[in-house]
């Protein structure tokens, strides 16, 4: 996560040269953004307030939209238990 990401057009030139490097950085990618979203799914269901207060901490907007996405299913959960419950 420290590392700077690549611009477009080193990616590409990267991906012509060694397609198999540039498919395990995407793939790194989508694994940080999808525990990401699971962290954040969860802290939402013990604290909303805190989940949001952290969401403003990040500092790249890929990373956000990832914790905003966890935010929201986890508020999306919570609503859904408590409609079963009052069933």
């Amino acid at each position: 996560m420290n590392q700077l990401l690549p611009t477009r057009s080193v990616l590409r030139r990267d991906f012509r040269k060694n397609p198999i490097r540039y498919q395990s950085f995407a793939q790194r990618i989508d694994n940080v953004g999808y525990d990401l979203s699971k962290g954040f799914k969860s802290l939402t269901k013990h604290d909303e307030n805190d989940a949001l207060a952290l969401v403003e901490k990040l500092q790249k907007p890929g990373l956000r939209a990832f914790a905003l996405v966890g935010i929201l299913t986890g508020l999306d959960g919570l609503l859904t238990e408590q409609a079963i419950l009052k069933q």
